[in-house]
Order: C-alpha cells, then sequence, then structure tokens
C-alpha cells in the first residue's frame, strides 16, 4: 500500500504505509488463476492521499492501482 492520487499514480518520496498488513502477500499464480488478498492499514498513515496498490511480478510490468 502506498500513497498517491485518485487516479491511482504513487506520490514521490517515501510514500509507503508502513502500517500496511497484508494476507497472503506473496503467491504464485499460473495462467487462468486468481486469488484474493486482504490488506488493512491505518487510514490516519495516507495523510489526506489516496491508497494505492502497487502490484509486479517476476513476469509482469508494475502497474499502480487506487484502492476501493
Amino acid at each position: 500500500m502506498r500513497r498517491g492520487t485518485a487516479s491511482g499514480q504513487e506520490l514521490p518520496g517515501d510514500n509507503e504505509l508502513q502500517s500496511s498488513v497484508w494476507q497472503g502477500n506473496d503467491i504464485t499464480l499460473f495462467p487462468g488463476e486468481s486469488q484474493k488478498l486482504t490488506v488493512t492499514w491505518n487510514s490516519a498513515d495516507l495523510q489526506g492521499a489516496t491508497p494505492v496498490v502497487s502490484l509486479s511480478g517476476w513476469n509482469v510490468p508494475k502497474v499502480d492501482i487506487p484502492a476501493p
């Protein structure tokens, strides 16, 4: 989880939410598979920014997505 903009862009600088806790953050998916991951964080750590999820893998480009 990172601090970002409503359009899903990461804010510059130290934007990682240190309070974020993932349930299953290191997974392997094969073609056609999916898995639901859950994250919690302290909303005060956003400092007014939009929560953004950064996804990446060794065979996929990094993508930033605004959290719902």
